[in-house]
This record gives C-alpha cells, sequence and structure tokens, in this order.
C-alpha cells in the first residue's frame, strides 16, 4: 500500500502528476490518528481506540528469487576501497 491509502483508492492523472499526488498526501493513517487526537483535544470527544486504516497483514510475503541467468559475480557483494 502507498502512504497507507486504502486499496480502493484510484489515484488519476500522468504519472508526474500523481508522483506530485503521493508526494504531498499526508499518510491516511498519519490523517486518522491527527484527527482522532483533534476531536479529543478540542472536542473533549472520545472515540475508539481501533483505527480503520491501518493496514492488515496479509499472510505470508512470497519468497525472493533469483534469476538463472545473473552471473555470480553481481550476486555477490563487493566492497571497493
Amino acid at each position: 500500500r502507498i502512504q497507507t491509502f486504502p486499496d480502493e483508492i484510484e489515484i488519476l492523472g500522468g504519472i508526474s502528476n500523481v508522483q506530485k499526488q503521493l508526494g504531498n498526501a499526508v499518510p491516511s493513517a498519519l490523517a486518522e490518528v491527527l484527527g482522532k487526537e483533534i476531536m479529543s483535544q478540542f472536542f473533549s470527544k472520545r472515540s475508539s481506540n481501533y483505527l480503520k486504516l491501518i493496514p492488515t497483514k496479509r499472510g505470508r510475503n512470497k519468497k525472493i528469487s533469483f534469476r538463472e541467468d545473473i552471473p555470480h559475480e553481481y550476486l555477490e557483494p563487493t566492497m571497493q576501497v
């Protein structure tokens, strides 16, 4: 997930507009936490601690596999002095 936006959010525009929108966006989960705290501090309204926009775990990640045709020398870390 990009910037914790829900999966159903669609970002429209050309590549540079999309990059600009994402770069300028406040992550949804952060906005939710800030909004709840503002409601609590300024308006004395308490809400549940449940956060709707925090991503949930979706199971195990797939294992990373390397392509067979990559030369071994490129797979080994090197240190240059």
